[in-house]
């Protein structure tokens, strides 16, 4: 178990060199900095929110779904935060290419990631259409992360694969 967790290990933060060194440019810094905050906490709720203030019948009702999935979806990436408390790359691993204003609370889960998918396949719930667009935005969202610094590739899959769960939940509950 030990062996494997190694490889594990050093097959991540190799992947994690890649993406936040190998792909490091200045058009690339620039464009990283503006999409990840397409999954903060204000940009996503802020959308819900005028979808539902202002949209018609499905579009509050694809708000009030994306509501549900960001504010469960937010509960449980701050209590998996609290309780795991893993250090973020730019602490353990060096050399680590850091843009932006650093995060204060812990690494594991990704919540823009989260956040991303959770609104995203709320989303495509409603307008299939929109899938390709929606996945893409969230997924470039997710390799920001890595990008700026800021996670490991682990975090962000497990909170890429809480968003869509937590998004596909809500949408059985609502």
């Amino acid at each position: 178990m030990h062996r494997l967790n190694n490889m594990i290990k050093k097959t991540e933060t190799k992947l994690f060199y890649t993406i936040n060194q190998r792909l490091k440019c200045r058009p690339l810094d620039a464009i990283m900095l503006r999409i990840t905050n397409i999954g903060s906490a204000f940009f996503t709720l802020s959308l819900v929110l005028i979808m539902i203030l202002f949209g018609k019948s499905a579009t509050k009702s694809a708000g009030w779904q994306a509501m549900a999935a960001l504010i469960f979806s937010h509960g449980v990436v701050q209590g998996l935060k609290l309780w795991l408390r893993r250090d973020r790359p730019f602490f353990t691993l060096k050399g680590v290419n850091i843009l932006g204003k650093l995060p204060k609370d812990a690494s594991f889960p990704s919540g823009h990631s989260t956040a991303s998918f959770a609104l995203a396949t709320s989303l495509a719930m409603y307008w299939p259409a929109f899938t390709i667009i929606g996945m893409g935005t969230a997924s470039l969202v997710a390799i920001s992360r890595i990008y700026l610094g800021y996670h490991y590739p682990s975090d962000v899959i497990v909170g890429t694969a809480l968003g869509i769960l937590s998004a596909l939940s809500m949408g059985w509950l609502i």
